[in-house]
């Protein structure tokens, strides 16, 4: 009789970890699946306010001193950096070559530049 109350405690024991076990891996995948889609939703962002900017700003129309006075007078509280071949704010970074020209504008500001000044 003890071994069949044993065998039972052991399956109930194994069955309640099954579900358990079971739960969490289940939770996680349907907050893996939520995240994602949040990601790509503001990835889809990211890339059509890139593509209005690229409307606004043309490639080879402005130079980097009328960008500079455009993102100071619009974003008078935004951390601009300049450096010889680009102006960052924020996320965004817009490219020059060597002649001051507009050439590139990507949101990838903490990476380096595909098309530095050197090579230009």
């Amino acid at each position: 009789m003890r071994a069949i109350i044993g065998w039972k405690s052991a399956f109930f024991g194994l069955l309640l970890l099954f579900i358990s076990v079971t739960v969490v891996l289940g939770y996680g995948f349907i907050e893996r699946i939520m995240t994602l889609s949040y990601l790509s939703d503001g990835y889809a962002g990211a890339v059509r306010d890139l593509e209005r900017l690229a409307k606004i700003y043309p490639k080879g129309t402005y130079a980097k001193k009328d960008i500079l006075n455009l993102l100071r007078v619009h974003y008078k509280s935004g951390f601009i950096v300049q450096t010889d071949c680009a102006v960052q704010l924020d996320g965004l970074r817009f490219e020059f070559n060597k002649a001051d020209q507009l050439i590139n504008i990507n949101t990838r500001a903490e990476s380096e530049s595909e098309t530095p000044c050197a090579r230009l």
